[in-house]
């Protein structure tokens, strides 16, 4: 998905919506979710050109309940 995604802006609503898709299907999910429950700061550590429009943002965004970020 990321290397489909190559950080083209034009398609940043699209991957948006299937990362998060693919974030809800990862059954890891449950286990951050219990993780963040005992340990609600977390630090993110990743490289992106543009931190706003990574797949980072996104899965901050989802963790944080924000469906739209």
């Amino acid at each position: 998905l990321r290397t489909w995604y190559n950080h083209d802006l034009a398609k940043w609503d699209e991957f948006q919506k299937r990362y998060r898709a693919e974030i809800q299907q990862n059954p890891a999910l449950e286990t951050i979710s219990h993780v963040l429950q005992e340990n609600p700061r977390v630090t993110f550590i990743f490289a992106a050109r543009d931190a706003e429009h990574s797949s980072a943002w996104v899965l901050k965004g989802y963790l944080e309940g924000d469906y739209d970020a």
